[in-house]
């Protein structure tokens, strides 16, 4: 499997239900937990276009890049529930809910990838030779002047879901009141980060490469090298043409308050009963992936220590040798420059972050009807409700003048009377 999965994983559950003697108090509890490993593989294509592909006739479509990947990992969740019910009396029943979950996701993709159009400059542009097209698409060729490189990125993910519910009812005679309070949120925290590593010579020189790929095999694409991209002696970290790498930090909150009380009395003539109540709802909701990238030390490349490799990841599913892996933190840390990731340096990163408020407010009243018209039995309701939404949202915009980021807020309020 290489790199940090385990071949298996683990599942269980627990729930208990009770209730006292005199049946006025009631509990359930319920636990889950999952373990499972991150064991997958990837053949990928990017940049499908008609820009020219080697001698393709024009108009045949064609990929920019080909890559492929060994991810492993892990899954983790743990969650939470418990609901307590409360009824001392036959006219009063009150209930608490509430449920909490913890999952944290870390994945590690590690493979080999090469740009089928571009190589930095290191030699003459890639040279297409031997190429299969089917139906107007590229499918096969021979590529030589390839910079392929050995990439390993490191992801993770922490989710926080947490829900609380409180409702209680009371009824005496004719009358009948409902209150429900609940409060729900859900975090993310994410960290992204990549790193590459580009294979040199015993002087220290750039090597370029022959790839080969067929994806119309009947089976899994393929994607052959001339070279070997395991020996961590000549494959460096360091600036390639994607940079020495790239990270993100994203982040999304999202939170809801819920307020409702409802009134009722049954009605005796006419009308079946009365009901009017107020529901108050206050959502917000805050988005941010701060990113940048990544530099080592100097702008240097290196060789990566033993103790921070794993086991070279096996692409021999789609055909590819063997890649080198190793500890991306562990990497990041002893050779690279501290990550500074920012949310509105450019024009195109102030979209990832922006917040949202929406407040809505509903009050109504109405008459339910309920009657038997001879052999007919007729349903139905009469009533208004007045509903005010308070919505704002606050992000960034990118004036080309000063060339930065300025502040944009803006909503809207409202009031309409509803049926």
């Amino acid at each position: 499997q290489g790199g940090n999965s385990k071949p298996s994983g683990e599942r269980y559950n627990f729930a208990y239900i009770d209730q006292n003697a005199a049946k006025t108090f009631g509990i359930a509890i319920g636990y889950s937990h999952l373990d499972d490993p991150i064991i997958a593989k990837e053949f990928g294509t990017y940049g499908w276009n008609t820009n020219g592909h080697g001698t393709a006739p024009a108009g045949t479509w064609g990929t920019d890049g080909l890559k492929t990947f060994d991810f492993t990992g892990t899954n983790k969740r743990d969650g939470g529930t418990i609901s307590l019910e409360f009824r001392p009396t036959s006219s009063f029943t009150s209930t608490f809910d509430a449920y909490y979950s913890k999952f944290n996701r870390v994945e590690t993709d590690r493979g080999i990838e090469t740009n089928n159009g571009w190589n930095g400059g290191v030699a003459a542009g890639p040279t297409y030779t031997a190429q299969t097209i089917s139906n107007g698409d590229l499918v096969g060729a021979t590529i030589t002047g390839l910079y392929p490189l050995a990439r390993n990125m490191y992801n993770q993910r922490n989710d926080k879901l947490t829900a609380l519910g409180w409702n209680a009812k009371y009824h005496e005679g004719k009358w009948e009141v409902v209150a429900d309070i609940s409060y729900s949120s859900a975090d993310r925290k994410e960290l992204n980060e990549e790193t590459q590593g580009q294979l040199h010579d015993a002087s220290g020189n750039p090597v370029v490469d022959t790839g080969t790929f067929d994806l119309a095999t009947g089976g899994f694409p393929t994607l052959k090298f001339g070279q070997a991209y395991s020996n961590p002696a000549t494959m460096q970290v360091g600036p390639s043409i994607y940079g020495g790498g790239y990270g993100k930090v994203p982040m999304v909150q999202d939170t809801l308050h819920s307020y409702k009380i409802d009134f009722a009395r049954g009605l005796d003539k006419y009308f079946d009963k009365f009901e009017f109540g107020f529901n108050y709802g206050d959502r917000t909701k805050h988005k941010r992936q701060p990113e940048g990238s990544l530099s080592t030390l100097n702008n240097a490349w290196t060789v990566v220590d033993p103790s921070l490799l794993y086991s070279p990841a096996n692409l021999s599913f789609a055909g590819a040798p063997t890649s080198l892996t190793w500890d991306v933190p562990g990497v990041l840390a002893k050779y690279y420059q501290p990550f500074a990731p920012t949310e509105n340096a450019a024009n195109w990163q102030i979209a990832k972050a922006w917040n949202v408020s929406e407040k809505i407010t509903t009050s109504f009243a109405q008459l339910n009807i309920d009657d038997q018209l001879g052999w007919a039995q007729l349903r139905g309701n009469i009533g208004v409700q007045a509903k005010s939404v308070d919505q704002s949202s606050a992000s960034m915009y990118w004036d080309d003048t000063t060339n930065s980021a300025k502040p944009n807020v803006d909503g809207q309020k409202y009031t309409d009377f509803l049926p």
